[in-house]
């Protein structure tokens, strides 16, 4: 009886499970599309294929639902850049690069995340997006600091640096989607690269300097 009734219950999580996937499936295709304000719950659960209240029995409301797709599609793309990036300092160019190349790619979680920077969001979504900001801001910080050493102070101009390169190359990425009359990418990615360096030697003097004095 107790391997019977364990079964069941193993069972009825795996289909639960497999329900929200498929709605969460649904909702990043149709935010992509759509944005936000423009897709309902109702159309979720329809491509879904499920009921318009079991959508209420794995998310609170439509800004959690999103919050949950933002969060699932910033994971992703972290985890395709990082298993590109290393910790050389002459990969900066080719990982910014990357980063503006998997931005800027035709697939639901790109979209939503080149489109969520542009978008004024209710507040929960405002919350969730920042969240995935402060990963990718979190990720460039680690990166510079590999590429450049850390001496100390410098540690808060370099986050500084991270929050540019994420907004830089969201704006990067969609000029790239919009097909703007621009310089190639690549080209301009390489500037920001060198500035970066730049920027990072200055700070390294100024508080050398301010050391020594």
């Amino acid at each position: 009886m107790g391997g019977s009734t364990k079964r069941v219950s193993v069972e009825r999580n795996a289909r639960k499970s497999e329900t929200r996937e498929r709605i969460l499936k649904a909702a990043s295709t149709l935010f992509a599309r759509h944005g936000f304000e423009y897709t309902s719950v109702e159309v979720i659960a329809g491509s879904a294929n499920v009921a318009h209240g079991t959508v209420f029995l794995h998310f609170l409301d439509k800004a959690q639902l999103y919050a949950e797709v933002i969060r699932i599609a910033g994971d992703e793309f972290l985890h395709r850049i990082r298993e590109r990036s290393t910790v050389s300092r002459n990969t900066l160019a080719a990982t910014l690069e990357r980063w503006v190349h998997d931005l800027a790619r035709d697939d639901d979680a790109s979209t939503l995340l080149r489109s969520d920077h542009r978008t004024n969001r209710r507040s929960a979504i405002a919350a969730a997006a920042a969240s995935v900001d402060v990963c990718f801001v979190d990720f460039w910080h680690l990166r510079l600091e590999s590429w450049f050493g850390d001496p100390g102070t410098r540690s808060v101009r370099l986050r500084e640096l991270a929050r540019l390169i994420v907004f830089t190359a969201s704006g990067f990425a969609t000029m790239r989607v919009a097909g703007d009359s621009l310089p190639k990418s690549s080209i301009l990615v390489e500037d920001f690269a060198s500035v970066i360096e730049i920027m990072a030697a200055l700070s390294q003097g100024k508080e050398e300097e301010s050391c020594g004095a």
